[in-house]
Order: structure tokens, then C-alpha cells, then sequence
């Protein structure tokens, strides 16, 4: 099948690759070539196969764990809490972590986190879109200290490409995000990630 033979290619190259690779499993068994078509990859559940999933986690144990996106294009509204509690479910049955892409999230950024387990990864998640880790004040929401508080979730930062088309980030507000975060967020995020992949890889 598609996602079998997804795998295996990811497997062969890994075993080929000088460089360390670490991957995640993506729930969509299409990953983003849907999009191709201007369909984002879980609008239709069709393109997410739990059994198969599982049975590739099962197989692959050099899978960090399993990644969805929580983005407006990607769930759509309708699907973004089923899509996540997909992801949470196949997690917790196969005794990994899931990554979840928040960028663009047509959901309150609350109800992702509420969601997530210690070890799991919240990424992208400094960006200028509705739902972001900043509320109305300019302040880091109580939900994202709570996230990442010591052996909480980890957080990741993709750059400047986070920010929406329809508002660019000027330098102030880009500066100001990073301020507002890097507290709270980055020495907590750097020391849980390398706890999560150092007790991975041993």
C-alpha cells in the first residue's frame, strides 16, 4: 500500500543518511501532496489510516513518533479536534509522542494544547495568525506556560515564514514575539527536546 511503501522509502534513506535524521510519522497518508490538488490532506479522513498507521509505528520504531497539522487548509474547522483526538489516540495506543503543527490553527489554541502530553511538540507555534501563543495584551496565554512548564511540551519556531501574507511581521512585532516567548518558552523547549531524543535514540 501508499503508506507502506512511504515508510519504507523514509526507512532506506535513513539507514543511508551520514547525517543523523530524526522523523515523525504523518498522520495524512498523503502527507501534503494533496494539497497539490487544493485539498488539505485531512478533509477527508479517507487519507488517514489508523490501522496502517499504527502497523508503521509498530514497525519503524526509529519513528520519533506522529505528526498532524492543525491548520485551516490542511483540517478545516469541522475536522481539526477529530484530526488531533485521531492523532492522541493512535499515540497513546502505540506508547508515543505526537507533533502538532499549529500555525494557522482554525481552532483555539487552548483546546490543542489541553490536548497534549508531556514529551509531545507543539510546532511552529511562534507565528502571526489568530490563534497564537500571544493574546490581545501581547502577552504569552497562561495555556502556553502551562504547556511547557519543566518536562512539559516542547515548542519549535520555523521562522519568519510563520507570519500570514495578509499581515507581514514587521521587526517590532517580530521582535517583540520572540521577547514575549523566549522566557517562557525556549529554555524549557531546548532541555525537553533533548531529553525526548536523547531517551529516544539510546
Amino acid at each position: 500500500g501508499t503508506l507502506e511503501t512511504l515508510v519504507m522509502q523514509l526507512a532506506n534513506l535513513l539507514a543511508r543518511a551520514d547525517t543523523r535524521v530524526y522523523a515523525f510519522l504523518h498522520l495524512a497518508t498523503t502527507g501534503l501532496l494533496s494539497l497539490a490538488a487544493g485539498v488539505g490532506e485531512l478533509q477527508d479522513f479517507r487519507f488517514a489510516q489508523e490501522d496502517r498507521t499504527r502497523d508503521a509505528l509498530r514497525r519503524f520504531p526509529e519513528l520519533l513518533g506522529l505528526k498532524v497539522r492543525i491548520q485551516a487548509l490542511a483540517t478545516g474547522e469541522t475536522n481539526a479536534l477529530p484530526a488531533l483526538e485521531m492523532a492522541r489516540r493512535i499515540a497513546d495506543e502505540m506508547g508515543t509522542r505526537i507533533m502538532v503543527h499549529i500555525s494557522g490553527t482554525p481552532i483555539a489554541l487552548e483546546s490543542i494544547l489541553e490536548r497534549l502530553r508531556p514529551g509531545d511538540i507543539a510546532t511552529h507555534i511562534f507565528n502571526g495568525y489568530e490563534h497564537g501563543i500571544l493574546d490581545a495584551t501581547g502577552r504569552v496565554r497562561a495555556a502556553v506556560r502551562e504547556a511547557v512548564a519543566p518536562a512539559g511540551v516542547t515548542v519549535e519556531y520555523n521562522g519568519e515564514a510563520e507570519f500570514p501574507p495578509s499581515s507581514p511581521a514587521t521587526s517590532s512585532q517580530y521582535a517583540s514575539t520572540l521577547r514575549a516567548c523566549r522566557a517562557t518558552c525556549v529554555s524549557a523547549a531546548a532541555a525537553a527536546a533533548s531529553r525526548a531524543i536523547v531517551s529516544r535514540v539510546r
